[in-house]
């Protein structure tokens, strides 16, 4: 089976975007760890820090080690619901969202518990001021710049690789597939990837965690061709020995 086609941007990004996710199942793991790791710091750094500071400084103190988990959690939030809104491709999944969402719960009500009992150390003079958040806007303006950065790269990497943008042609037989385009030649035996994903538009080849062959439905001239393709896919290994 030959196909005729040619990458566009917005495949790309879509290819990326479905490595990343990939990426990330395999460590999902590391996200409650994470969390658990993030809230043993805080009871840490709070008993320490009233020891230390005293109740009212102490408390204020463990507003500024909580704040920054509230603002991260919040900040991926905000990005995948506006990604999700855009139509772009979120790089976050739905129940990473959902889990994020949970967690800024008990994060919002440390804050709020550190922040009363600050009051009611100064016999409930009120301790919530815009310039607490003074201390953190340099870390803030930059961890935003740099989720914004990361999620444009993609679209800049397009740019700096013409090779992707080549019209291509892919031989697709059960012992492998070979693509082609005016400079160059890919051959790949279906042993050769590590995982497969079939999306809305495109078939997506694994071949390791940084490098993804996708080819778009559309090239596909016939159901015939869509399902053997699908048949081809499953003789990429379940679970390859890396």
């Amino acid at each position: 089976m030959v196909i005729q086609y040619q990458n566009t941007k917005e495949e790309f990004v879509e290819a990326s975007a479905a490595l990343s996710a990939r990426n990330r199942q395999k460590k999902k793991g590391h996200g409650g760890a994470l969390v658990l790791g993030s809230l043993a710091i805080y009871f840490v750094s709070m008993g320490l820090l009233t020891n230390h500071l005293g109740r009212v400084q102490g408390s204020i103190a463990g507003f500024h080690v909580v704040f920054p988990l509230i603002y991260l959690n919040a900040l991926f939030v905000i990005v995948a619901v506006i990604k999700k809104m855009t139509g772009m491709h979120s790089q976050f999944e739905a129940r990473a969202v959902f889990g994020l969402s949970l967690i800024m719960i008990p994060l919002i009500w440390f804050a709020r518990m550190e922040l009363g009992v600050a009051a009611d150390a100064q016999n409930g003079a009120p301790v919530w001021d815009w310039m607490l958040l003074i201390p953190h806007v340099t870390w803030m303006f930059l961890v935003a710049s740099a989720i914004v950065a990361a999620n444009k790269r993609p679209r800049d990497k397009w740019e700096s690789l013409p090779m992707l943008r080549r019209p291509k042609s892919a031989l697709i037989t059960d012992g492998g597939i070979s693509v082609t385009d005016p400079l160059s030649r890919h051959d790949h035996q279906w042993q050769a990837f590590i995982g497969s994903q079939e999306t809305k538009s495109m078939f997506l080849l694994f071949l390791s965690a940084y490098h993804v062959v996708f080819l778009p439905k559309l090239a596909f001239t016939s159901d015939v061709e869509l399902n053997s393709m699908r048949e081809f896919m499953k003789l990429i290994p379940a679970d390859p020995a890396r």
